[in-house]
């Protein structure tokens, strides 16, 4: 079964192959004089970047799914068409040159030429379906390989030229069935350079636009281009200026959102940006893509609440009959619930840019709000209007209660019970609290030893100092841990020592964003953050606002803790205060939440359970375990012969230390482990071989031993 690993690894493949097809192109394309020599080592680059395809065309059989098996089969055909062309117009080069050598020089070549022949795998005949816009490049490939071919007969020629038809072309049909005929019918069928110049364009101007990032999409669109016009190229249509300019602004229309603001922040001045640049832009933003799986539009486990409530107005514009169409901006991209100067506007001004256009209140459709049939209602308060129109309301609430501490006590008549059989007091309190402290946690992306991108938690903390990793989410992402000893301390100089140092590479959603961080590896960072769920009615979070950890609300693990080295550098301009207690900060990571929050009044109850176990047992255990067992009076065979070696080998030195020789065991059964200790003896004089202080330690050391 295919991986999403395995599938990134063949389109990296498929796109060094491209790299090369694009090279020999450009060899092609140049004006310059080209030596016989130069034109054959293209020739045999062409050879083995064909075997190169080959070997891939097989692995991806292998690999992909039946449900994208035509699209990557498309994918192939274009690249082994370019293949086919690359050799076609190399042999032409290299047949030119040699009409224009002397006699000695062309029977060099054909010397040359018919090795380099033998090494070229068979030829396929090239297809042609009926598209017009492939037309010469079909006409071109089929006149150099059967038309010019002096050894085939006329009947052959038609044979073969049937046999490349396929689909409308198949079909048509000459008064007299020659290869004459049959070729003139193509050419008025398919040779019209207007048609064929229309189709190319359109085929750039209608691109599918990419609705999100996507490697897969965006490189599908570079091919379109690069394949459209590298056709009208040998039109002899050449770019221009002028047409640089639109085809910028084509091709920004059918990008992604996100990589159109990728591309203006890459401008650095107000010049109109060159076409050439653009183009390594869109390169540069594939290969980011595809280096982190954006293949496919991303879309997380545990979606926030902006996003629910969007899925569900989505749902309901499809089921109406009305246009797309914002009224604000004229977009027909979007619809005006999804419209960013409609989000920013006041509550009180969208309720009134919706009152003007006499839309729904409820879902911004173009009807009544009595005639609406959605079963959705705000998200916030719950009332039959749009949550974008929501407008918080003030509540003045009048509390006489402080925070208090009640004690369980023991009543004064009590008598306490003073055997020591089993003691078991127990400590509680109850503490009444309203205000909770809300810390800033965001959602991040971590790469692990495989490249493959995992989601963890972190805590956002410009107080620490270091970089701390939680030991299960190391493990998880498998990456090499470092063996140090470094003091970590705390409050009231609470230390501890890390053990572990790992190093990981952390990104945000989108990819715009990556650094790589040196991180102390402990056990655990915290207790679940926050330590009890939050009521999100009491916080009113802006719908447009994306943020950083969309369920900061939910009890959870932190996995990272990232300090103060990257903290600020994260951070940026925007920043929006909620009820003047907490702050939204807007970080590469989306929106981070800070503060306090004046929850309901909960009762939180602590307590400390102990036990002492009985005196008696406790003593009992103690004398068990000081005690010498009896020694039993009969001894088996090897005790009487150990009692033996020892009488019979001990002695005392001059400091009445006891010496005695270790007994050893007769026929001992050792396996087959010699052969395992000889290759460690051999590959350990190896090592001393190329190390001669350290041989004569480990001889030294060896001769005491053995003098022992």
């Amino acid at each position: 079964m295919s991986t999403d690993t395995d599938i990134v690894v063949l389109n990296r493949k498929k796109g060094s192959i491209k790299g090369q097809l694009t090279k020999l192109h450009t060899f092609i394309s140049q004006k310059e004089d080209k030596s016989e020599t130069v034109i054959t080592t293209h020739l045999e680059i062409r050879s083995r970047t064909s075997t190169k395809f080959e070997k891939l065309r097989n692995e991806f059989y292998r690999t992909v799914p039946d449900d994208d098996f035509e699209e990557v089969e498309s994918s192939l055909s274009e690249i082994e068409d370019d293949i086919f062309q690359i050799e076609v117009s190399l042999k032409s080069l290299l047949h030119e040159l040699r009409l224009n050598t002397s006699d000695s020089n062309s029977s060099d070549a054909k010397s040359i030429d018919k090795t380099v022949s033998i090494k070229l795998p068979e030829i396929p005949l090239p297809v042609f379906n009926g598209k017009i816009e492939e037309w010469n490049s079909f006409k071109q490939q089929f006149l150099n390989l059967i038309n010019d071919n002096p050894n085939l007969t006329k009947n052959q020629k038609c044979y073969y030229l049937r046999s490349c038809l396929r689909n409308e072309a198949k079909s048509i049909e000459t008064s007299e069935d020659n290869y004459q005929s049959l070729l003139k019918a193509l050419e008025e069928r398919f040779e019209n350079k207007r048609i064929i110049v229309d189709t190319h364009i359109k085929n750039i101007i209608n691109h599918e636009k990419i609705v999100h990032e996507s490697a897969k999409d965006l490189r599908k669109l570079l091919d379109n281009i690069h394949k459209n016009l590298r056709a009208l190229k040998v039109l002899k249509y050449d770019r221009n200026d002028l047409s640089n300019v639109l085809l910028i602004n084509i091709i920004l229309q059918k990008l992604d959102r996100e990589t159109r603001k990728q591309f203006e922040l890459s401008l650095v001045d107000n010049e109109v940006p060159d076409f050439n640049e653009f183009l390594e832009f869109l390169e540069r933003r594939y290969q980011i893509l595809n280096a982190i799986g954006r293949n496919v539009p991303f879309k997380s486990k545990h979606s926030d609440a902006h996003e629910q409530m969007n899925k569900t107005k989505s749902l309901f514009v499809k089921s109406s009959n009305f246009t797309k169409s914002c009224i604000l901006c004229k977009d027909d991209s979007h619809s005006l619930h999804k419209c960013d100067q409609f989000f920013h506007f006041s509550p009180q001004k969208r309720y009134e840019t919706v009152r003007e256009n006499h839309l729904c209140l409820n879902c911004l459709g173009f009807h009544k709000v009595t005639q609406c049939k959605s079963k959705h209602s705000c998200f916030h308060c719950k009332a039959r209007h749009h949550s974008l129109l929501h407008r918080p309301q003030l509540h003045i609430v009048n509390d006489d209660s402080s925070p208090s501490l009640n004690a369980i006590s023991t009543p004064a008549d009590a008598t306490p019970d003073t055997s020591l059989s089993n003691v078991s007091p127990l400590t509680s309190c109850f503490v009444r609290q309203k205000k909770r402290v809300i810390l800033a946690t965001s959602v991040v992306y971590v790469l692990d030893k495989s490249g493959s991108i995992r989601k963890g938690r972190a805590l956002l903390d410009s107080g620490s100092m270091c970089n701390l990793m939680a030991s299960d989410f190391a493990n998880t992402l498998g990456l090499k841990k470092e063996k140090i000893n470094i003091p970590v301390s705390g409050i009231s100089d609470t230390a501890f020592n890390a053990k572990r140092k790992s190093t990981g590479t952390i990104l945000n959603s989108d990819g715009s964003f990556s650094a790589t961080l040196d991180f102390l590896v402990i056990p655990k960072i915290t207790d679940l953050m926050p330590s009890t769920s939050i009521d999100l009615e009491e916080i009113k979070i802006p719908s447009y606002v994306k943020l950083a950890d969309p369920n900061f609300f939910s009890p959870a693990k932190v996995d990272l803790l990232i300090s103060a080295e990257l903290f600020f550098s994260i951070l940026k301009g925007n920043k929006l205060c909620i009820n003047n207690s907490l702050i939204l900060q807007e970080t590469v990571f989306g929106h981070v939440l800070s503060g306090t929050v004046e929850g309901k009044q909960e009762i939180q109850h602590c307590g400390l359970i102990s036990q002492i176990e009985n005196l008696d047992n406790l003593v009992k255990k103690f004398w068990e375990v000081e005690n010498i067992t009896d020694i039993p009076t009969s001894k088996n065979k090897e005790e009487l012969e150990c009692e033996n070696h020892f009488m019979q080998t001990y002695r005392r030195d001059k400091d009445g230390k006891y010496i005695v020789s270790l007994p050893l065991k007769e026929n001992i059964q050792l396996g087959n482990s010699i052969q395992i200790a000889k290759q460690r003896l051999d590959s350990l004089w190896k090592r001393l071989n190329n190390d001669s202080s350290m041989a004569n330690l480990y001889c030294n050391f060896m001769k005491e031993y053995e003098e022992l």
